[in-house]
């Protein structure tokens, strides 16, 4: 028996009420549960109960057993005080606090249907990737669609935080946050943390200084990712590298600087190299100044996605790495990459500034690109397909993967509502 399904069964009131007394024999009426708390303290405040003849209104605390009350320390804590019922599974310790003396307990034990706990427990104990798949598909579509909703709110507010942390670590630079997330996400995956490093290391208000020139702002970012530190023997990196080590000095960059072994290259197609990449962040600042003002500007998916549409400096038309041709092959920023970008920049920056701005159109703009992006691709997703669920837009693909990530794979099937709609129907 788990704790959360303890906590489920007292939410929802799942369990036989007729005859509920104490440990002491004292006669309990349950007028209200209260409200589950997430945070610390009690787990469920402001209940409304009646023990024997007296009402009360406050904190209830729920175990497996009763002796976890004193496992968990709370008979030293003052936030305990004031529960005025203790819910457990099996009572093996009378427990006390300061306010009732002896804590009002109920035990649960035989109380609850044996086939509740059955479907609880077959949901936990099967090996199936979603806990749930084999009655899914029986589940109402609009219990499907608000749970997707809420776990699209959640996977939304969770990236919103991650933007005002940065945004708060630059001094509400929106700029500069904007840059540097574009940039992690530049590194797809891979090397993202290497590009935040370098983001961070190489500020976005010396490259404004150069965006002029694209041959300048590589010189700059492959410089200082230290990937122009080899010995070459073509021109082109020769330049950089010569224009690097000039602004380096000028801008006070040289012990700031990285090395190139912080880079993967290795099981990577040649177009997601860190040396293109950062050769077409470089065309995107050179070629998009005043980047976020534009994002803010773009009020259709049509005017956003024109603004990653760049193509790279003519050396790389031949090349993915330094001193060794390639086919030739013109590049730019290819449709799924600057998808990607969208999804895992433009989005949450709206998302982030709309609530920094209390400015709701940029919430519903970035649902809207939500919305307009075809749904990712992956096995996530080709799952959810298999199970009967559509997944047509990256609305869909972003919730769908949220929902395994933060609720199947943990099994969390207690808060979910797909999962309590399937426990309820005994």
């Amino acid at each position: 028996m788990r704790e959360e399904f303890l906590h489920y069964a007292w939410q929802h009131q799942l369990f036989n009420k007729e005859g509920l007394v104490t440990t002491q024999g004292q006669v309990v009426s349950i007028y209200s549960p209260g409200f589950h708390n997430h945070h610390s303290g009690p787990d469920f405040s402001m209940a409304k109960i009646k023990i024997g003849q007296l009402e009360w209104h406050g904190n209830v605390e729920i175990h497996y057993r009763s002796s976890d009350w004193i496992a968990h320390q709370h008979h030293t804590d003052a936030a305990y005080d004031n529960v005025i019922l203790h819910v457990v599974w099996k009572d093996d310790a009378p427990i006390k606090n300061l306010q009732l003396g002896y804590v009002p307990t109920i035990v649960l034990n035989n109380r609850i249907d044996p086939l509740l706990i059955a479907k609880f427990d077959g949901l936990l104990k099967n090996k199936n990737k979603i806990p749930c798949e084999n009655t899914f598909p029986e589940v109402d579509g609009l219990v499907k669609l608000a749970m997707l909703d809420r776990v699209m709110t959640e996977r939304l507010e969770q990236k919103s935080a991650e933007v005002l942390q940065l945004l708060v670590k630059n001094n509400y630079d929106w700029e500069e946050t904007a840059y540097q997330l574009l940039a992690k996400n530049f590194g797809f995956k891979i090397n993202s943390q290497a590009m935040l490093t370098l983001s961070e290391k190489l500020s976005f208000k010396i490259l404004a200084k150069q965006t002029a020139k694209v041959f300048e702002l590589e010189a700059l970012l492959l410089g200082h990712a230290g990937l122009l530190d080899d010995y070459f023997q073509e021109d082109y990196p020769l330049a950089l590298k010569k224009e690097y080590q000039y602004l380096a000095k000028k801008y006070d960059l040289l012990s700031y600087k990285m090395t190139g072994n912080e880079w993967k290259f290795s099981k990577m197609r040649p177009p997601n190299f860190p040396t293109i990449r950062l050769a077409e962040l470089a065309s995107l600042l050179s070629q998009r100044q005043h980047l976020f003002s534009k994002i803010l500007e773009a009020d259709s998916y049509t005017q956003l996605a024109e603004i990653f549409k760049v193509n790279l400096s003519g050396y790389w038309d031949n090349h993915y790495v330094f001193d060794k041709p390639s086919a030739l092959k013109p590049k730019s920023i290819g449709k799924s990459s600057i998808e990607n970008l969208i999804l895992n920049t433009v989005v949450p920056l709206l998302v982030c500034y709309s609530k920094e701005k209390s400015q709701q159109e940029y919430m519903d703009r970035a649902i809207q690109f939500l919305e307009t992006i075809a749904a990712e691709q992956n096995n996530i997703t080709a799952y959810w397909q298999s199970l009967g669920q559509p997944v047509n837009t990256a609305f869909d693909s972003q919730a769908l993967i949220g929902l395994h990530n933060n609720y199947c794979k943990s099994k969390s099937c207690l808060q979910c509502t797909i999962g309590n709609t399937i426990l309820s129907k005994l």
